[in-house]
């Protein structure tokens, strides 16, 4: 086991809204679920240094994630009566970190910024 990688953050938010902020902190990857309730993760200034995964749930709520401009992402989603959608325009950047989302959605969803 690699004792230096970051901790995995996970914020869980049931009938309520929880907002989960990176400062300078070494980001490795995130579980998100949102039940009846939303999340706010903002990594806009976190340091990704190296690709990672964010597994969100949503049933009947929202997830906001925000990056920062300097990483990829990649999505897989399954939703029913939900959705996700891409409200970054940045270009991809050879040789910056992947962000790997990965959604599961029920009468929810997830935006990407």
């Amino acid at each position: 086991m690699n004792n230096s990688a970051p901790p995995i953050k996970t914020a869980t938010a049931c009938f309520s809204g929880s907002d989960l902020k990176f400062n300078s902190e070494l980001f490795g990857g995130a579980k998100l679920n949102a039940i009846f309730g939303g999340i706010t993760c903002d990594l806009s200034n976190a340091n990704i240094k190296n690709d990672c995964i964010i597994k969100a749930n949503v049933l009947f709520g929202g997830i906001d994630i925000i990056l920062p401009e300097n990483v990829n992402f990649k999505v897989k989603s399954r939703c029913l009566f939900g959705g996700t959608s891409d409200k970054r325009n940045v270009p991809h950047q050879k040789k910056a970190p992947t962000v790997y989302i990965v959604i599961n959605c029920a009468f929810g969803g997830v935006d990407v910024k």
